[in-house]
């Protein structure tokens, strides 16, 4: 996902020296500039408390993986078992990291890595929360994937009935 923003006519800095104002900043680039923000004055300014909470924490860089008593495997019948959805999305999320390092070590076009970027970043988004968008991610059956939010959303109901 790329944020577009607008720049301000501004005479003396000329961004990409084009005279479009609107530019797309990938996640790479918003990381660095929410890095640069001042704890002191900024932070406040933004609406954070830089003691809890700085504007850089809203980009994943590392994704924590839920522990196995989360996401147990189902045994289907005495051959087969069944792996947990959140188990199943992470290992598309493995498999595209893998393929996007592969990308950038033999050095593969832009617009290739762009795009498993952004798959990437769909596995990751959908694992959170798979009704965000109208292209959920779903098994070959056809049946969504049970994400995050969803699985926390039950508890809350379930908790609600007591």
């Amino acid at each position: 996902m790329l944020i577009t923003i607008e720049f301000k006519e501004d005479p003396i800095r000329d961004f990409e020296h084009s005279s479009s104002k609107n530019r797309a900043l990938p996640p790479e680039e918003i990381l660095r500039i929410f890095k640069k923000v001042s704890a002191a004055e900024d932070c406040f300014a933004l609406g954070f408390n830089p003691s809890r909470s700085r504007p850089n924490w809203m980009i994943l860089s590392y994704l924590l993986v839920c522990p196995p008593q989360v996401r147990p495997s189902v045994a289907f019948d005495a051959t087969l078992k069944i792996e947990d959805d959140l188990t199943f999305q992470y290992v598309q999320i493995l498999k595209a990291n893998n393929l996007l390092k592969r990308q950038e070590e033999q050095g593969a076009a832009g617009h290739i890595i762009s795009e498993t970027k952004a798959l990437l970043q769909f596995f990751v988004a959908t694992l959170m929360n798979n009704e965000l968008t109208s292209a959920q991610f779903k098994h070959k059956n056809g049946r969504p994937i049970k994400a995050i939010a969803s699985r926390l959303k039950g508890k809350k109901e379930d908790l609600g009935a007591i």
